[in-house]
């Protein structure tokens, strides 16, 4: 537990997917010594109540959203970013605010994790311990690891402490999609104009497209690559809501008309088609690429 006179306040921030188990995370982040946890209720329809901690709502698809929402709730000076059923070990606060106190250009601090089958490697984002203003400036691109984007970047910068000690214990680790997560920010960038353009036309399938556009921003290659253009005919569902703002991490363009029709539709498209600079085009209906994803036969484009 660490002297909370000592040191800037702490706020724990949880983002918590639909379903998530939550039980005894306030009363663990309590005996840690921490002042304040903010859960970001990430379900469609929010509702969710933890007791002794702030709960906001933001049913964004995009990590970096939220995170900037929690940035903006949070009253500590320093936030840990944790997700449900992760535990902080003991002295991992108290390191975290030593190392950071001692350099005043440093803004964030991140320890090793020691994972369900007793091994240990870096934590990447659980457990990590970084300023406000260090976290106001995560990406908000959706389907991309932001976390681990901003790490790198304040790495390159000089303002990154990593410890070698054990600082958190997760709940749960998907070593797959750690791997596809450091894969993808390894690829970098494309320069120079996109080579592909995928143009699809949508109506009322607002789940579907977005598990499209998450298959497409996922590629094995490198960012800027390829880009998408997707029209929308006036779907009666929510389908503008959640994807007329949305952040991609590939060039992306997004057409609303007023409901006319397939054909309508398929003839923006193919518009859009003949104005796309890149060498090559696909046009294809939302759900194709949606279906392969899920068999996990995902190619390059």
């Amino acid at each position: 537990m660490v002297d909370r006179g000592a040191r800037p306040g702490i706020t724990a921030v949880v983002l918590a997917p639909a379903g998530a188990d939550l039980r005894g995370l306030v009363e663990h982040l309590a005996e840690v010594g921490l002042d304040e946890v903010v859960v970001v209720d990430r379900s469609e329809g929010g509702g969710l109540v933890v007791e002794s901690a702030s709960v906001i709502h933001e049913r964004s698809v995009s990590r970096g959203v939220a995170l900037h929402r929690a940035a903006q709730t949070a009253r500590g000076g320093l936030l840990v970013l944790l997700e449900p059923g992760d535990r902080l070990v003991e002295g991992r606060l108290s390191r975290a605010v030593a190392s950071m106190a001692a350099d005043p250009g440093v803004t964030a601090h991140v320890a090793v994790a020691r994972l369900p089958d007793g091994s240990t490697r870096s934590a990447g984002a659980r457990g990590l311990v970084l300023t406000r203003e260090a976290l106001c400036q995560v990406s908000r691109a959706a389907f991309f690891p932001v976390e681990l984007e901003l790490l790198s970047r304040l790495r390159g910068e000089g303002r990154l402490v990593e410890d070698d000690e054990v600082g958190v214990v997760p709940g749960s680790w998907d070593p797959g999609r750690i791997a596809s997560d450091e894969q993808l920010l390894a690829l970098g960038s494309h320069d120079g104009p996109p080579e592909i353009s995928v143009i699809m036309a949508t109506y009322d399938r607002r789940a579907v497209l977005l598990e499209c556009l998450e298959a497409l921003s996922r590629q094995s290659v490198p960012r800027g690559t390829h880009e998408v253009i997707v029209v929308e005919d006036g779907s009666p569902d929510d389908t503008a809501a959640w994807v007329a703002d949305l952040e991609l991490p590939i060039p992306f363009r997004y057409v609303r008309q007023d409901n006319a029709g397939a054909s309508a539709a398929r003839r923006i498209r193919e518009r859009a088609n003949r104005r796309s600079a890149p060498r090559s085009a696909v046009s294809t209906p939302a759900g194709i690429v949606s279906r392969t994803k899920r068999k996990r036969k995902a190619r390059r484009p």
